[in-house]
């Protein structure tokens, strides 16, 4: 269902899926110390009816408190105050400036909003108020296109083990770049999916699956989980690594043992199951809120890690037959917005405390 049941093939893997210093590797943290809490007051916030959203994918608190939704299907940006009242929207499908052929990524700093576009790998910088002022762009190769803004100058992609390293920092007036982070498995290279699949098969992490990450930036800090191995890292901008957490969860075996079932029945006869425990990674004033994937038996959760990368509380998500994929947070109103891509509608609820 949903993310877990998206397959890929090698070579359109990372095209299609909507960092050294002070080391504390040896880090884990077991979720038994924490405090749970269940959300199930959601309110439908916008969704298709009375917004003509279609397929909303990503969901952002801006600085100026509106909350803007990337539609996917239409390729469109819409921006709602907080009373639900459609302020602009803008984009739509096209070449044109301003337009765009695959919107997969909103992005956002404290004047600017940036789309990327996976089609026509570019990045396009946006006025709040919707007035597009330039496109640049990005090379991410046949890596997901999923880029992360360290400010208006700057963005991060992922490099999946090339050169041994994890992530590329590229400056957007230069075009210059440097590496962040260790490949924790060896590089990707197109070839034989088969020994992939026979490692999946044996109950183990194929080794180029273990450099796919979900990364954010926020208050002059990188965060990187490690999407099949379930690790948070925590990096300075310059790429010194101040600490590295592994992160248990009752869904995470779950979650493995899905895709090493589906590696021997037949996706397994074509390409290799994907999988990753979590489906989208926020930070808010330094400490980092994890969207946890969904699978049967299970509940959703919400993960809420200090800024020292301790696990402090889990909000278990009862919202129906909903599958939440993204999410944000007003930090100011305490609100939490969260969005079920499938019915075209995005929630919101008061968190719990």
């Amino acid at each position: 269902m949903l993310k877990q049941q998206n397959y890929f093939f090698l070579s359109l893997y990372f095209v299609m899926i909507i960092l050294t210093g002070c080391k504390n590797t040896d880090n884990e943290h077991q979720t038994n110390h924490h405090e749970s809490i269940i959300i199930e007051d959601f309110e439908l916030f916008v969704g298709f009816d009375h917004h003509g959203l279609v397929r909303p994918v990503q969901v952002e608190v801006l600085s100026d408190g509106n909350v803007a939704v990337l539609d996917n299907q239409t390729n469109l940006v819409h921006i709602f105050n907080t009373e639900a009242k459609m302020i602009t929207s803008f984009g739509g499908e096209g070449r044109g400036p301003g337009e765009f052929q695959q919107a997969t990524q909103l992005l956002y700093s404290e004047n600017y909003l940036y789309v990327v576009d996976a089609n026509l790998r570019q990045i396009n910088q946006f006025k709040y108020s919707g007035e597009f002022i330039q496109s640049f762009d990005v090379d991410t190769g046949m890596y997901q296109p999923y880029v992360t803004m360290m400010n208006d100058e700057s963005f991060f992609t992922m490099t999946m083990g090339e050169n041994g390293n994890l992530i590329r920092k590229t400056n957007v007036s230069t075009g210059s770049t440097n590496n962040i982070g260790e490949a924790i498995g060896e590089e990707y290279r197109p070839g034989n999916f088969e020994e992939e699949v026979r490692t999946l098969r044996n109950g183990e992490v194929p080794d180029f699956m273990k450099n796919e990450i979900t990364k954010h930036y926020s208050n002059n800090h990188l965060y990187v989980f490690l999407n099949t191995l379930s690790r948070l890292q925590k990096y300075t901008p310059d790429g010194r690594m101040l600490w590295d957490m592994e992160i248990h969860m009752p869904v995470n075996q779950a979650i493995f043992d899905d895709a090493v079932d589906r590696a021997h029945g037949p996706e397994g006869e074509w390409g290799v199951p994907a999988f990753k425990y979590i489906l989208s990674m926020k930070v808010f004033e330094n400490e980092p809120y994890i969207l946890w994937n969904y699978i049967d038996g299970f509940q959703q959760a919400l993960v809420h890690i200090d800024k020292d990368g301790q696990v402090t509380t889990i909000y278990k998500i009862q919202n129906g037959s909903s599958v939440l994929i993204d999410f944000s947070f007003d930090t100011y109103n305490d609100i939490l917005y969260a969005i079920d891509s499938e019915s075209g509608q995005v929630y919101r609820t008061r968190l719990p405390q």
